[in-house]
């Protein structure tokens, strides 16, 4: 979706936009591996993630909150072979056994990778054109 903002293009959400993830932080993320890392635990699987609902409708709308682009959403058919409409994990497990909670929210994870994604402009692009070559 960013892409397509930074490309002066609607963000194209696949299906209505009711499809839902639960979209952590690439910060958070580490932080449950040092945790996991620190445990006592063994053996144990954890879900790594909010346990929060975010639609793709209502992640497309943010970014264009956040981008403070006047485009708007596009919508377009669903891909078959999309199957889980939902995913959202319970975290419960992670926080009771490893101690982790994820720290940052939706929003401040967004305009983070939205700054960095606008420092990091020139060199993206380079390593893009050299993959397409």
């Amino acid at each position: 979706m960013l892409d397509a903002i930074d490309r002066g293009e609607n963000p194209t959400v696949l299906g209505d936009g009711s499809e839902a993830f639960d979209f952590v932080a690439v910060e958070d993320c580490g932080l449950a591996n040092v945790r996991a890392m620190q445990a006592d635990a063994t053996d144990r699987f954890y879900n790594v993630g909010t346990g929060r609902r975010t639609s793709l409708k209502e992640l497309a709308e943010l970014l264009i909150e956040l981008t403070g682009t006047t485009r708007q959403v596009q919508y377009a058919p669903r891909s078959s072979a999309t199957l889980v409409r939902n995913r959202i994990g319970c975290p419960k497990r992670a926080a009771d056994e490893i101690g982790f909670v994820a720290e940052v929210p939706l929003r401040e994870g967004l305009q983070r990778l939205i700054a960095w994604r606008a420092s990091h402009k020139g060199e993206v692009d380079a390593r893009r054109q050299a993959a397409a070559a």
